[in-house]
């Protein structure tokens, strides 16, 4: 307890009074304040200021501001004109921040959520595996900075990924096609500032090197039961846009593969042609091309290819070795009509023209110029092997108008036509050729053979000579 002055007269005491250094009253200017003496304090005063020069310790609270009437500041200046302040925001209640007891290099502060500080590991900062999970829908602008993440010892595995995102949410709703609802987007807008400008949403590069590498860009794995649609992929472009892939040339052709096929760089599934179309690579090398065309021109023949079967007649030796297109049927019962190749169409001429309709047109060229050559060229090919017909009935060809069969070809080589046989006259002579029956030995056999001929049932003999005499 400080002293009392009860008592004590001015000229004992007034060395213990505190004055302004000036002897003056109070101003607006800082005054440096002193005793008795003339001893000045780490104290200035002035009539709206208060300038503590020494150090100063408060052990009782420190209230900054009042409600109402000013916010609380509290400004920390340096040595030279900058300066540090802190304040807080003008709203109801208050909060508490209490500090940690002791300090930790290279770590952070955190919050519990209800003020308690402490040190969390981090570095410079928090760690990525440190980021705490989000409480809120947020957006990041990150303007024209790149961001770049790295994973340089990076040792992957079975089902190991760098990055990773997924959910096991069962409460999606959505049930269009057209909506973007998905786990990951990635979007571009804006109108280009300037011409002929090339974007890409997404680019992946996959430039691993080593022997027997296989590198894939993208591996896309969907699943579904019988009722449910599975689609790995789904491609949506504007009108004119389309699906591209690999970089042009013969060097550098997009390929397809499929599960059935080692990846290769000869041996591909499914390939873009250079000249626009498709090829599909079977596993013994053969291939289909397919092209489709969009001419424009009119009065030329075979202008418009549709669909073109380019088959590689390379398999030296090989029986059955080279088809441009196999169909194989599928096992039918009942009274099903199953049919391995289907062709329909309609030619219905608006005005008078000079086209010609052929809905299956068959034109090839035999060139036998390689010596040693041998073999036998057949344009139509109809081969059955018959097991078991049993009530069946086996047609080889049958060709009909509206209905009513024209021309009918047995299995067993019976021919039935529906009007005349006409042949073409044998040279030197008028009479048309004929070939009828068989040559026979049989009865009877004078003068020396006969041609059998079968009329409605009844079997005719006619006399023929197998010499000239």
């Amino acid at each position: 307890m400080s002293e009392t002055l009860t008592g004590k007269y001015f000229d004992d005491i007034y060395k213990s009074f505190i004055k302004f250094g000036d002897n003056d009253v109070i101003s607006g200017s800082l005054k440096v304040l002193s005793d008795g003496f003339g001893n000045d304090l780490p104290i200035q005063v002035s009539s709206t200021d208060i300038n503590f020069t020494g150090n100063t310790t408060i052990k009782e609270n420190l209230i900054v501001g009042e409600t109402s009437a000013a916010t609380g500041l509290i400004e920390v200046k340096g040595l030279t004109s900058g300066s540090v302040k802190i304040t807080v925001p003008a709203v109801a209640g208050s909060l508490t921040y209490t500090l940690p007891a002791t300090l930790t290099a290279d770590y952070y502060l955190k919050t519990d959520g209800s003020g308690i500080l402490s040190w969390a590991a981090g570095g410079s900062g928090a760690t990525l595996d440190g980021v705490a999970a989000a409480g809120g829908n947020a957006t990041r602008n990150n303007a024209a900075y790149a961001i770049e993440w790295q994973w340089n010892t990076f040792v992957g595995g079975t089902n190991v990924y760098g990055l990773r995102f997924t959910s096991n949410s069962t409460v999606e709703t959505n049930t269009s096609h057209a909506s973007v609802q998905g786990l990951l987007g990635i979007n571009l807008t804006g109108a280009n500032a300037a011409s002929n400008v090339v974007t890409k949403a997404m680019y992946i590069s996959n430039l691993k090197t080593g022997t027997g590498a296989v590198n894939y860009g993208l591996h896309i794995t969907t699943s579904g039961s019988v009722s449910q649609l599975s689609n790995p992929l789904m491609v949506e472009g504007h009108a004119g846009g389309g699906f591209i892939f690999g970089s042009g040339g013969t060097s550098n052709k997009g390929q397809f593969w499929s599960n059935g096929v080692t990846p290769s760089i000869t041996n591909y599934a499914f390939e873009v042609l250079s000249g626009g179309g498709v090829s599909i690579n079977t596993l013994n090398g053969s291939n289909i091309n397919i092209r489709f065309s969009d001419s424009s021109s009119t009065g030329a023949i075979f202008n418009n290819t549709g669909f073109t079967i380019n088959n590689r007649l390379n398999l030296a030796g090989a029986a059955n070795g080279g088809y441009g297109l196999s169909v194989t049927p599928a096992t039918t019962t009942g009274t099903s009509v199953f049919t391995g190749i289907n062709f329909t169409g309609t030619h219905a001429a608006s005005s008078a023209q000079s086209s010609y309709y052929r809905p299956l047109n068959i034109t090839y060229i035999l060139n036998n110029s390689a010596s040693g050559q041998t073999g036998v060229a057949t344009g139509i090919f109809l081969n059955c092997t018959e097991t078991s017909l049993n009530g069946m009935t086996h047609t080889l060809m049958n060709l009909l108008v509206g209905g009513v069969s024209r021309l009918l070809v047995s299995n067993a080589g019976v021919l039935t036509i529906a009007g005349s046989l006409n042949t073409s006259a044998p040279s030197g002579g008028s009479t048309a050729a004929w070939k009828l029956g068989v040559a026979a030995s049989v009865s009877p056999t004078s003068p020396n053979r006969t041609i059998e001929v079968e009329v409605a049932g009844t079997t005719l003999y006619i006399s023929a000579k197998t010499t000239n005499d």
